[in-house]
């Protein structure tokens, strides 16, 4: 688990869906907003789009995936939970490690586990299969995507449109809120800084390119991901000859950590010269908490935070060391 982004982790078997009606479009799912009468007695029956304000909140509430997992920890009271995603119980992928009830179902993702539960809704996210999202839909079950983006301004658009539709607007309007006011207090501090610092993110020995929620984190924290270019893709590999021709400034490794803590050679990944890389002969090498780093939720900020906070204590070094 800890060597690799948990992106390339959820081609695992979930589910993926959407809300009413859907049907594949160029491999991808399409929303409709049809009347769907379900095969059992709902508490909430599925009804066309532009009357949902009117319709009570569903009340069994399944989540198929890590992102609408995290999203809803704390805020979707514990009996409301028909299931929620087996990731949970994986300290090393997510935040929400046991913070939730072993009596709340894990369910394996397949339609007929999830059937098996009795939703009122089933929450997913963009990266779970379409053929699970096929069966749902068949057996006339609600499904909403929530969509993992790599900005957080569309992930707090993607949060807040969990609120009318499960009944809890308020809720997460103070999550959001608080979200917004973090993000703003990391990119006010980090005006502070005269460079922008170029910074490497290794988890194992992949990294995290331009079109992600930790790149977003690199930029707001006033620091340049070496892999921004959309050559390099989403989850690039890492190698030698990128640490010592990339150089970056600043380098974060993903580990076995609480907080951020400046990185031993014990921490670092084998095979790699780090005598000769740029960053560790300035002691410019941090560990963070894998979870923090591999996370796509508002979590991800915990990481943000960090990465500004690991330029602070550099700067109050080179300060002391300065004649």
């Amino acid at each position: 688990m800890s060597h690799f982004p948990l992106p390339l982790l959820w081609g695992l078997p979930l589910c993926v869906g959407s809300w009413a009606a859907a049907w594949v479009n160029d491999g991808g799912i399409t929303l409709g907003a049809a009347t769907v009468q379900s095969a059992r007695p709902l508490r909430h029956a599925p009804i066309a789009q532009e009357e949902n304000l009117l319709a009570p909140p569903p009340l069994r509430v399944l989540s198929a995936s890590l992102l609408s997992d995290e999203l809803l920890e704390g805020v979707l009271p514990w009996p409301r939970w028909a299931g929620v995603s087996y990731i949970i119980d994986w300290p090393s992928a997510t935040n929400a490690y046991g913070k939730f009830p072993p009596h709340i179902r894990r369910t394996s993702g397949t339609a007929e586990d999830i059937l098996a539960q009795q939703p009122d809704i089933v929450l997913v996210s963009s990266y779970n299969k379409a053929i699970t999202n096929f069966q749902l839909t068949s057996a006339q079950v609600p499904v909403h995507i929530v969509r993992g983006t790599p900005r957080f301004k569309q992930l707090l658009q993607e949060w807040e449109k969990l609120g009318p539709l499960l009944g809890l607007e308020k809720e997460i309007g103070k999550r959001t809120k608080k979200a917004r006011r973090t993000i703003s207090a990391i990119e006010e501090d980090a005006r502070t800084f005269d460079t922008q610092a170029q910074a490497l993110l290794l988890q194992g020995m992949f990294s995290y390119g331009g079109e992600s929620l930790q790149s977003d984190c690199l930029k707001m924290a006033g620091l340049k991901n070496v892999f921004v270019d959309k050559k390099w893709g989403t989850n690039p590999s890492v190698n030698v000859e990128h640490l010592l021709f990339l150089s970056p400034d600043i380098i974060f490794v993903a580990g076995d950590t609480k907080k951020l803590r400046k990185a031993t050679f014990q921490d670092l990944p084998p095979g790699i010269p780090w005598s000769g890389v740029k960053a560790y002969q300035n002691k410019a090498v941090f560990v963070v908490p894998g979870p923090w780093m591999s996370s796509v939720s508002h979590h991800a900020l915990l990481a943000c935070q960090a990465y500004l906070d690991a330029r602070v204590l550099l700067e109050k070094e080179e300060t002391k060391t300065t004649p």
